[in-house]
């Protein structure tokens, strides 16, 4: 479960992967600044970025993309409730929060949309990864990150909330 971004100097790069997540987001937002803007909410520590977005959910503008950061997660999880521990500053802890028509028909498909998005990127950084059904971001047959997807229903619409939890600079033998 552990996997390492750089070898040779984790130190200078020990952020690298979570300021390229970041980085292109911030792409997105200058090129589809007409589409939707994203509002970026960094915390120091929470129990759960999914679960900091659901508590929250009402104070986000609901025409913006919520990231939500954490520098550590006390009480992280995965799909039926598995616990995901993340050491302060060793990890991307990451969750989106968007609404989107009920009626959406892709509504049960994002968390493998962002599952395949993630495994994209990461082998565009030359990280050679596979996915395993429905999301999990596996790396040489060890797990090193996955996807949880809850939804809310609100009125005249459903909020999304996509969670990212990816090992970057985690030990080996954890």
């Amino acid at each position: 479960m552990a996997f390492k971004y750089a070898e040779k100097d984790a130190k200078s790069e020990k952020w690298a992967l979570r300021d390229r997540f970041i980085f292109f987001l911030r792409i997105l937002q200058i090129r589809y600044s007409d589409l939707m803007k994203i509002d970026f909410v960094h915390l120091d520590s929470v129990t759960s970025t999914n679960t900091w977005a659901k508590e929250n959910h009402s104070s986000f503008n609901p025409s913006h993309l919520t990231c939500i950061t954490a520098h550590t997660q006390t009480a992280g999880r995965g799909r039926q409730e598995k616990k995901w521990i993340s050491p302060p500053g060793k990890n991307l802890t990451l969750t989106l929060y968007f609404t989107i028509p009920s009626s959406a028909p892709y509504l049960s498909n994002l968390g493998q949309i962002m599952a395949l998005s993630c495994a994209e990127l990461l082998i565009s950084l030359h990280v050679p990864t596979q996915l395993k059904w429905p999301n999990d971001l596996v790396v040489q047959s060890k797990k090193i990150g996955g996807i949880l997807t809850e939804t809310i229903s609100l009125s005249h619409s459903t909020g999304v909330i996509i969670g990212l939890g990816l090992n970057v600079n985690m030990p080996e033998e954890t």
